[in-house]
């Protein structure tokens, strides 16, 4: 007796996204239907990054591409999204400030975009991705939020996490490198330290890139304390998903401000 069995191969679709948080969104919603790849790897800077070899070939194998948008990967060739990519900045209508992954609220509305293009080039899956979106909406929801933090004023070194501040109700009321990659001016320096003086600041919130020795600078000055934010999943270990950043971001601003 000759028993014929045949090998039913399905294709996930190849998803490549720009940034570890934006693939780690892409994963929670996609879950075992898809392929995720990130671009950047979490210690890198996206706003210094360069393509390397072979990056070109997984984006053109790329079913879906998503991107964050708001001139975050102007490392990308242009017309590269015109026929699979997805700037989800765009998509959300923001404009400015590009920093959207960093922001429990923004995340949501990602995890909703994510789910439909994901849906845009697998209908027959739509269910499974709405599901799985609910799923990921109620795991952002039990991020715990501590009421020491609201009301309070800090200084920001960089602008990565406007939108973050705002979500748990701290005010950022200056931020020191206003312009990527370009060291401010000894007069804005001087301004930052007189604003944290005047205004008895307690905390400048900072990322782990570089920033041109300011922050050593401003502490030696005034006494004030760094608190060191993770801009991107994958910098530090354990800290491998969307979830696992933004819940690690809140731990340390509660711990640098309410200690």
């Amino acid at each position: 007796m000759v028993i014929w069995l045949v090998l039913a191969i399905t294709h996930k679709p190849f998803i490549v996204c720009s940034l570890p948080a934006v693939a780690s969104i892409v994963q929670e919603v996609g879950g075992n239907k898809v392929e995720v790849l990130s671009i950047l790897q979490g210690v890198e800077n996206p706003h210094t990054f360069s393509l390397r070899p072979g990056d070109m070939k997984k984006i053109e194998r790329a079913d879906l591409i998503f991107i964050i948008g708001l001139h975050m990967e102007d490392w990308l060739p242009e017309g590269i999204l015109k026929e699979k990519g997805y700037s989800l900045g765009d998509s959300l209508g923001i404009k400015g400030n590009p920093h959207i992954w960093l922001s429990i609220k923004y995340t949501e509305k990602i995890a909703e975009e994510v789910k439909r293009g994901l849906v845009r080039i697998m209908p027959e899956d739509s269910t499974y991705f709405k599901r799985r979106l609910v799923v990921f909406k109620s795991m952002l929801k039990s991020i715990k939020i501590s009421d020491c933090l609201k009301n309070r004023k800090v200084v920001e070194m960089f602008p990565a996490f406007d939108y973050l501040l705002n979500d748990i109700g701290l005010e950022n009321i200056y931020t020191i490198i206003n312009v990527p990659g370009k060291r401010p001016s000894p007069r804005r320096i001087s301004e930052a330290i007189d604003i944290i003086k005047k205004n008895r600041i307690t905390a400048i919130v900072s990322n782990p890139f570089n920033d041109f020795g300011i922050s050593d600078a401003i502490v030696k000055e005034t006494g004030v304390k760094v608190i060191i934010l993770l801009p991107q999943v994958g910098m530090e270990e354990g800290i491998d998903t969307q979830i696992g950043l933004l819940k690690e971001n809140i731990r340390r601003l509660v711990d640098g401000l309410c200690g």
